[in-house]
């Protein structure tokens, strides 16, 4: 009993994918490792939608990609963390929305 516990805590660490402010990540959005955080320059506010610098990718505002920052700083997650990879979705401050 003892093993199985400790292995479905084990495998519930591991799959959690948290800002280096401590909230997680939606999972629907990422998988482990695929989100970061980016420079305030990195993705900006254009009239179709938010521009993604590294990779010329446009995210219209009312994409599902879209989502709030709980700690007010911009993320990215991309195609296994990679700055070149598709965006899989973006967490914004919510004073953008």
């Amino acid at each position: 009993m003892r093993t199985a516990l400790a292995l479905l805590l084990s495998t519930v660490a591991a799959s959690a994918h948290q800002a280096p402010t401590g909230w997680t990540f939606d999972k629907r959005c990422c998988g482990s490792g695929d989100c970061y955080p980016v420079e305030t320059d990195a993705i900006t506010e254009r009239p179709d939608g938010y521009h993604i610098t590294f990779t010329g990718e446009v995210i219209p505002y009312q994409s599902y990609k879209v989502l709030p920052s709980p700690d007010g700083k911009q993320y990215r997650c991309s195609t296994a963390g990679s700055v070149q990879g598709i965006t899989y979705c973006i967490y914004v401050p919510e004073k953008s929305w």
